[in-house]
């Protein structure tokens, strides 16, 4: 990482990751051609929340890989402002193509390659963050509870998992019927332990009650096609394909331990907001509350069909609304929910009805959650060292904490800003 940014402030032209000649790159690439594993355990302790951050030695995980020089081990503070310690995959190892024989590198690469676009505009700076979005949540659901590996620690509940990748929690609406979130997080896998992305064409649909050009019929199709996905076994990670799918990028599909319960986290990462026009604008705390709706409003009928009739029951919704650079400084509540008290302020407008439509999805079942990930700590915990490759989105960088940036002013000459200077990296590959 250090070399990396080293060669960049000497304005030395870097065609590719190749040009770095990074000493370590050659041996690291030899044990990965014996062992393509060599890294699956530094994910499995990720997605498990074990990898042994904020201790002055290595956990066992941790020691080899140390040694191999592909951890940095970095200063921060945790989401109570007390200093901790992190260690990450360095970013130079996850984009590295040299590194490609690695068991993981098929679910990074293609959010690697969404970080090369012809031009960066808001909807280019959107796609990349979905893209590195997916690859956290596909290793997630891949080694969550892994039933290969015994020794990665407790098991991770639903509650854990939430917590985990959800950010900050603005309201709770709890359901008629309990939801027992202290069960483990179960995701499905094929025989390889494999975990697939199942693109849909919207999720949980397109829906504007007085935009003409959806019919019902294509509505009600959509619906089939959401009901049959969320049928399949093997179902895992969704991914949307319809580019004005607002409020819904990716889904989470997480079953719950013994039941016939799901969990979705559902994650909105789009920094733009383009209503029925295709003009892009910025994120509003009005629009993140219209997104929330656009989301929840038909995914009642879904909760509706589900926990009516069929065998398997929506009894847990999340949506994650990730980085908003209009009210971020602030740290303005989207939602307008009255603070420590767990409940909508009063209002006649998009609160009222978020009000409105979770107390109904709370009536047929289903527990909703509304959540927002902001800042750095909030996502390391959703991305973990995919972080420093994200983009920067609006006109200045995402939350950096202050112990951060006082560690940064240090050791400027050899590391600059985490992120961003990966991503400057990466936009020479271009």
């Amino acid at each position: 990482m250090g070399v990396w940014v080293e060669m960049l402030d000497k304005k030395k032209v870097v065609n590719g990751l190749a040009n770095l000649e990074l000493p370590f790159v050659d041996d690291v690439g030899r044990k990965l051609r014996t062992d393509p594993h060599l890294f699956s355990g530094y994910w499995r302790a990720m997605a498990n929340g074990v990898k042994g951050s904020n201790v002055a030695n290595a956990s066992p995980v941790m020691e080899p890989l140390e040694k191999l020089g592909v951890i940095l081990v970095l200063p921060a503070v945790n989401n109570e402002n007390e200093p901790a310690t992190h260690r990450f995959l360095s970013p130079v190892v996850i984009a590295n193509s040299e590194l490609s024989c690695a068991h993981e590198h098929n679910i990074i690469s293609r959010a690697i390659s969404a970080l090369k676009p012809a031009d960066w505009t808001l909807q280019t700076k959107g796609t990349a963050l979905e893209e590195i979005v997916e690859a956290s949540l596909v290793l997630h659901a891949k080694y969550v509870n892994d039933p290969t590996e015994k020794s990665v620690g407790p098991p991770l509940t639903l509650e854990a998992l939430i917590k985990r990748l959800g950010g900050q929690l603005h309201i709770r609406v709890p359901s008629t019927t309990v939801v027992d979130e202290s069960l483990l997080a179960v995701f499905s896998r094929d025989a390889l332990n494999e975990v697939h992305v199942t693109p849909i064409e919207a999720f949980p649909s397109v829906f504007y009650k007085d935009d003409a050009q959806t019919s019902s019929t294509e509505q009600d199709a959509r619906f089939k096609k959401n009901i049959e996905v969320l049928e399949t076994p093997g179902v895992a990670v969704l991914s949307p394909t319809f580019s004005n799918n607002e409020g819904c990028d990716r889904i989470m599909v997480c079953r719950i331990e013994d039941t016939n319960d799901v969990a979705l986290l559902i994650f909105e990462t789009k920094q733009y907001f383009t209503a029925r026009t295709a003009r892009a604008t910025t994120t509003t705390k009005s629009s993140i509350k219209k997104k929330a709706m656009d989301t929840l409003e038909p995914h009642l009928k879904c909760v509706q069909h589900f926990n009516g009739t069929k065998s398997i029951k929506i009894r847990r919704v999340c949506f994650v609304h990730c980085n908003a650079p209009a009210l971020r400084k602030k740290r303005e509540n989207p939602f307008d929910v009255a603070v420590n008290q767990n409940t909508f302020i009063p209002t006649k407008s998009k609160e009222a009805q978020l009000h409105k439509i979770t107390q109904a999805l709370a009536a047929a079942g289903c527990t909703t959650s509304l959540h927002t990930v902001w800042s750095e700590e909030e996502w390391l915990n959703l991305l973990d060292c995919l972080y420093f490759v994200v983009p920067d989105i609006g006109d200045e960088p995402l939350h950096v904490s202050a112990a951060i940036k006082a560690k940064k002013r240090v050791v400027r000459s050899k590391h600059t800003k985490r992120r961003s200077s990966v991503r400057r990296g990466l936009e020479y590959l271009k």
